[in-house]
């Protein structure tokens, strides 16, 4: 067994049959388990015959979301893949992004909200928090939505 360091990272190496295997770091495996849920989590299909209405309504009862029917909907869609086809969309064009802005300073100027201005950000598969901060930053924007529609 060896271990290495580079850059802020531990590798640790063990040596089997003469090749060599890498144990990865905790915050590579957690993010690799988040991505995995979330690709499964988001494309449930509606009309699927191992997943009973009845069953969602067990998970929901006694919460605030029992009698939601607009959240339910909300996660039998593709949440995630919706905000980055929004995001790209928006960040491919150059207009789309000065709409964006402008929609913001009008909001701001109007009183309908006080937002910093700042852009969509992108879910890069390199960065383990992307998906997290892409969100985040999805939710904050929100408002502007209105009045870009």
């Amino acid at each position: 067994m060896e271990i290495e360091s580079g850059n802020g990272r531990f590798n640790v190496m063990f040596w089997f049959k003469k090749l060599t295997y890498f144990v990865r770091c905790f915050p590579h495996i957690i993010n690799i388990a988040v991505k995995t849920g979330l690709k499964y989590a988001t494309t449930i299909p509606i009309d699927d015959a191992e997943v009973m209405p009845e069953d969602i309504s067990e998970i929901f009862e006694g919460t605030s979301c029992h009698d939601d029917w607009q959240y339910r909907e909300a996660l039998q869609g593709d949440v995630i893949g919706a905000l980055r086809k929004l995001v790209n969309a928006v960040r491919a064009s150059g207009q789309r992004r000065d709409d964006l802005e402008d929609a913001i300073k009008s909001g701001n100027t109007a009183g309908s909200f006080t937002l910093n201005v700042l852009v969509l950000l992108r879910d890069v598969d390199t960065r383990w928090s992307s998906i997290f901060n892409m969100v985040d930053r999805g939710f904050y924007l929100y408002p502007v939505s209105y009045l870009l529609c």
